[in-house]
């Protein structure tokens, strides 16, 4: 199919100065200028600048027809630029194409650049419903008053067309700020109150048994609870459960029942010592952390008695795990 017809000569000057102008104010400033539309403006510089002489022959030929049916470029409008509220990188695209042949669809108009707005990805479907509403009604210059169409019409028309846009976008563009203000605060709250735990220090008179010590971690997993496990004389537990006390007391019946079945009562005594409601949880799982804390010192010393908690490797550990070493005080 054969490109449209090429506007008069007159015609592509005045576009030529329309692209210039508006070109030169934007520059690299919020102007998205594709290749082909750069190479477009040269050739049609070029193509105006041939001799009367030159046109007709292969080379001027060649030139026309390279000329396509509109340059196309992109404003990217930062509405809020320069005032204390920061658009955070929001911006509003202005597509705009300046017609160099004539298109059917503006055949009685054939000079008039076109704009349309893209939808950005902070935009509402109705912003830019809105948006898009506001672009297509934009008067012309000189429309309605029923005279000529006056010298400049078409860039001043692609200026005027960026600043009030830009004005009409200011409040949907805070609108959209308060509200993504609002869901990163409800979201916040919501993963602080997904993150407290209760958290509970338990203290056994002793502890060494290798099985009973891996079923307390095992039992731990299986419940959903972290914390950990310290061998020694005395014993240590800290269970954390994001559902409260009541998952922290079915775990204890599970081992006095399950694990513990075969010890004397006397041997399942379980102090609570501290409990703490609302806790940001510590423990990424629940582990037995007796060979990290003295991994020279087997859990048994000599004669088989079990060996004293070094409080000094605990406290160290408990502040890189939380900042927990001060709940010794309460608990030992």
């Amino acid at each position: 199919m054969a490109e449209p017809a090429l506007l008069a000569p007159e015609d592509l000057s005045t576009q030529l100065d329309v692209l210039q102008v508006v070109l030169s104010l934007y520059g690299d400033d919020g102007l998205e200028l594709p290749r082909e539309s750069a190479q477009a403006i040269e050739d049609l510089a070029r193509f105006l600048a041939l001799p009367l002489a030159s046109l007709g022959d292969a080379g001027s030929v060649a030139l026309r027809d390279k000329l396509p049916v509109a340059v196309a470029f992109g404003l990217v409008l930062d509405p809020l630029r320069g005032s204390v509220d920061a658009s955070d990188g929001r911006t509003v695209r202005l597509d705009v194409e300046v017609p160099l042949r004539r298109r059917q669809e503006s055949a009685s108009l054939p000079t008039r650049p076109s704009a349309s707005v893209s939808q950005a990805g902070w935009m509402a479907r109705q912003d830019h419903a809105d948006l898009v509403d506001f672009v297509r009604t934009f008067p012309y210059p000189g429309d309605g008053d029923g005279e000529a169409e006056e010298e400049g019409a078409g860039s001043s028309y692609i200026l005027s067309l960026a600043e009030d846009l830009c004005e009409r976008a200011v409040p949907l563009l805070l609108q959209a700020q308060s509200t993504e203000k609002e869901e990163k605060e409800e979201k916040g709250a919501t993963e602080d109150e997904s993150n407290k735990s209760t958290r509970s220090w338990h203290l056994l008179v002793s502890l060494s048994v290798p099985s009973k010590r891996a079923d307390l971690v095992s039992y731990a997993v299986d419940a959903g609870l972290t914390g950990f496990v310290l061998a020694g004389k005395p014993g240590l537990v800290v269970v954390e459960s994001p559902t409260g006390t009541a998952a922290i007391d079915a775990y204890w019946r599970d081992i006095r029942s399950r694990s513990w079945s075969d010890l004397p009562p006397a041997s399942k005594k379980v102090t609570q010592r501290l409990v703490e409601d609302g806790a940001p949880a510590c423990f990424a799982g629940f582990r037995d952390i007796s060979e990290q804390l003295q991994p020279d010192a087997p859990v048994l010393g000599p004669g088989g008695h079990v060996r004293r908690t070094d409080l000094g490797a605990l406290r160290r550990w408990l502040d890189a795990a939380g900042g927990l070493a001060d709940r010794l005080d309460a608990v030992l």
